[in-house]
């Protein structure tokens, strides 16, 4: 049964973005770039759980998250934990039907092993990858794609889902910007300043950078927001030490025990996604220890070659 909200008012958040992840797939560049526009009004931290966790909150407690409620032409909500909820699209529809959702996907192999990665260096896991996975199914959870994915077309018309590759964000950031902010309904012209700093998917996680990323959230959650902390001067230093960390940490590679174990999930949540979004993923695929397409991840993805593209799915 779905739960109803305490107090049925989004009158002053509309229209509303939805970004309901996926983890590991760039959520947080996205959420900066969004908030760089002077058009958007993000919550005033990242992950605020309302739709999951939060909802017996009210919606007068979630239009209070969004800073200047009612003057700006888009309020966006970026939360990768809204993946996982399977009653989650209904209830947003409901609620909110005219609201747009943005899903950025990933090569589903490396989007686990980097969701490792970082349980392990954050020391939320200290086991072998194998024994993670039973331990913690949220690990693959979030590229179970095809599962997550369907419940939003079921409930939202097509043109309102947009999805987005992690990988062309990193190949082409300009552009996927330009796509992302017209379907979102604001200018799509406005350029980022910090638009060409590297998307941040998967470098090696390291107890600094954790200790870096709570402190931003020590920021967020007491409202300090990027504009507050550039006043400050101390922007500039957290984009710095972050610098640093990417110089320093490498993306670890995936062993090929690690594949292994994930084709078993991944290569049906793969089929599935296909028939869903009538695209080909061949690049997401392994065979005999190798990649099927040498360019990797969804950069070459196309759609199938039976000529039925992907069309308002991708936007």
């Amino acid at each position: 049964m779905i739960s109803t909200s305490p107090i049925n008012d989004l009158s002053t958040i509309q229209p509303l973005l939805v970004c309901p992840g996926v983890q590991k797939a760039a959520s947080t560049w996205i959420h900066r770039q969004l908030e760089a526009h002077p058009e958007v009004s993000c919550t005033t931290r990242k992950e605020i759980d309302f739709w999951s966790a939060r909802y017996a909150n009210g919606h007068a407690w979630y239009a209070a998250q969004f800073p200047e409620p009612g003057k700006r032409k888009l309020y966006a909500d970026i939360t990768p934990a809204y993946f996982l909820d399977q009653n989650l699209p209904e209830r947003l529809a409901r609620d909110c039907p005219d609201a747009r959702v943005l899903v950025l996907l990933r090569d589903p192999y490396e989007r686990t092993f980097s969701s490792y990665q970082h349980a392990l260096r954050s020391g939320d896991v200290r086991t072998d990858f194998a024994t993670a996975l039973q331990q913690v199914p949220e690990l693959l959870d979030y590229s179970r794609y095809a599962s997550g994915l369907a419940p939003y077309f079921r409930h939202f018309p097509s043109e309102h889902v947009k999805i987005m590759f992690t990988e062309a964000l990193e190949a082409e950031p300009r552009a996927a910007l330009r796509e992302l902010y017209a379907f979102a309904g604001v200018d799509p012209d406005f350029v980022p300043p910090d638009m060409d700093k590297r998307v941040n998917v998967g470098q090696a996680y390291s107890r600094g950078r954790h200790a870096l990323e709570t402190v931003e959230r020590f920021c967020k959650d007491r409202g300090l927001e990027r504009k507050h902390l550039k006043r400050l001067g101390v922007d500039s230093l957290l984009d710095d030490v972050h610098g640093w960390f990417a110089r320093r940490h490498r993306r670890p590679e995936l062993p090929a025990e690690a594949r292994e174990l994930l084709a078993v999930v991944l290569e049906p949540e793969i089929d599935a996604l296909e028939q869903l979004l009538e695209m080909d993923f061949s690049a997401w695929r392994w065979s005999d220890g190798a990649r099927v397409s040498p360019m990797g991840g969804a950069r070459a993805a196309q759609p199938s070659a039976s000529g039925s593209a992907l069309g308002a799915h991708a936007g």
